[in-house]
Order: C-alpha cells, then structure tokens, then sequence
C-alpha cells in the first residue's frame, strides 16, 4: 500500500508521513535538525514535549517540538566526496544546505576545514525559501592517504545572525584512496603496509579490491574484526586472512 492510503484508511494516522527526520546528533539525542515535513497537529493528550516546552496547535511528530526560528539556515549532508575518494586528485566538494526557517533565505557564508586547514569562505547568493533545499558547490579539494576530516559550517544569512545554531555545523570523515587492494599485503606493526587491522579494513571497505587479497597478519591479539560491506568488482575475488607466526 502507498502511504496516501495508509492515511486515508487510517483515522488516526491521518498526518502521517514516511521520512528520515534529520536529528542533531542521534547519539545524544532525538533533538532534531528541522521539522521540515513532520508537522502535524496537536493531540490534546500531549501537551509538552520531552523537555516540557509547551507545544503549539501545529506541532511537530516525535518527542522534540521544533519551533523554527525566523532566519535558520543548516547545513543537511555531504552529498561528494561520499564516503572515500581518490588521492592526489582534485575532487569537488559539494554540500547540501536547507531552510528551515520562516524567512526566504538569499545570502550567506560557508566555510569548511579539512585536515585542520580553513579554506577560503563561501559566499552563497541565491533564494531559498522556507522548507527549501539547495546543493552549493564550494570547492575543489585532494585527499591525503586514510581517513580525512572535513567540518563545514554555515552563517551569517541575510548578512543576519542565524537564529538556531546548532544545525549550522556539518562534521565527516572521508577516506583518501590509492589504488583498489589487490595481492599480499603485511598486518601489525609501524613497518607493516598496515599498521593495524582496523586501517587494513578500512582500505578494503572504502577502497575496494580488484582481486584476490592475502592479510599477513604479525602475531597479536586482534578483535572485533567484520568484512562486511567489501567493494568488488568480481565476487569470485577473495581475502584471506594469514598468521605469521
């Protein structure tokens, strides 16, 4: 069934939606980004949310009550490089930006850093309206060898003070590729092709193989080991994991 039936044969799920909600940090907890698409009206029984705030008659599903501030601009995704990429290679560095306030957004700033150095600011110009999303196009950046960390963040609309800050960072990690693995590689020590098993893994996760893989693993207590979620071009490919005893 579509989700318009749901709602339309379903009495009490009548403002239902079917969506990822974009949280602050969904390790803390469900505060959310936005409620871009989860409004819905109040339902008498719950007055409050989870921090006692007082909800209005539109309010918003789940227990965090978002009240949108007048000029809110956030930063919502990496959209590339996604997840890895290539090194020594200029890649562009694209960013999703979202409106989740009351007021049409048509200037603001980005800025980003990556591996601890601050690139030259971004001034976007355009017109984002209430509710509306955009790409932006910051920049050409090259990635060093593992694991890369990127924080952009967002300011200033309308030359303004922006009235909800804590959507306005975006931190990732994007890991810097050589070459898909492919061959014997060493596991274990400073001298090793990998000096841990969690760099090994990481390179065949993000980097892929183009054929069989040998793991020659230095004697040592390793745990938590999974790979899961190998990129290969050819499922007959394998990876062997050995002891050097």
């Amino acid at each position: 069934t579509s989700m318009a039936a749901w709602r339309g044969s379903v009495a009490c799920d009548t403002a239902s939606v079917n969506l990822r909600p974009n949280f602050l940090n969904v390790q803390n907890n469900l505060r959310l980004k936005d409620s871009i698409n989860l409004s819905c009206p109040l339902i008498n029984a719950v007055n409050y949310d989870i921090q006692d705030s007082m909800r209005g008659q539109t309010t918003t599903m789940g227990a965090w009550d978002f009240k949108p501030a007048s000029l809110d601009l956030s930063v919502n995704s990496l959209i590339s490089p996604a997840g890895s990429g290539k090194i020594n290679t200029k890649l562009p560095l694209k960013i999703e930006i979202t409106n989740p306030g009351l007021k049409n957004i048509t200037t603001a700033q980005i800025a980003f850093v990556l591996n601890g150095v601050r690139y030259p600011d971004y001034s976007w110009k355009g017109l984002l309206k209430p509710g509306e999303t955009a790409e932006v196009l910051l920049d050409s950046i090259m990635l060093v060898s593992g694991t890369n960390r990127l924080t952009v963040f967002v300011s200033d609309p309308n030359n303004a003070q922006d009235g909800f800050s804590l959507n306005d960072t975006l931190h990732s990690t994007i890991y810097g590729c050589n070459t898909a693995l492919s061959g014997n590689y060493t596991v274990g020590d400073s001298k090793a092709d990998f000096a841990t098993m969690e760099e090994a893994v990481a390179n065949l996760r993000y980097c892929g193989i183009n054929g069989p893989v040998v793991l020659n693993v230095i004697s040592g207590e390793y745990e938590g080991i999974s790979l899961a979620n190998i990129n290969s071009g050819d499922t007959s490919y394998t990876i062997t994991i050995r002891s050097l005893c």
